[in-house]
């Protein structure tokens, strides 16, 4: 499917990882000990603007996040 944006979601890590990257619909791809892993992974894809990076950082899970009232994707910097 050409001209469509791959979302990569970095998230918390697992088993001790400080960094986990996730597709959109939230299903985990690799763990990462920096975040320059990520971008070095994906590097020609973000060049060509097929992948783009979002770092969901936040300690608090997505449902936590709902049931705040806080709008879905609205994280911002803490």
């Amino acid at each position: 499917m050409a001209g469509e944006i791959t979302i990569i979601r970095i998230r918390r890590g697992l088993n001790g990882f400080p960094y986990a990257a996730y597709n959109n619909a939230g299903h985990f791809i690799t763990n990462l000990d920096r975040l320059a892993d990520a971008r070095k992974h994906w590097k020609k894809e973000i060049e060509l603007g097929l992948v783009k990076l979002v770092r969901e950082l936040d300690k608090r899970t997505d449902a936590v996040l709902h049931q705040s009232g806080a709008p879905a994707g609205d994280f911002g910097r803490r």
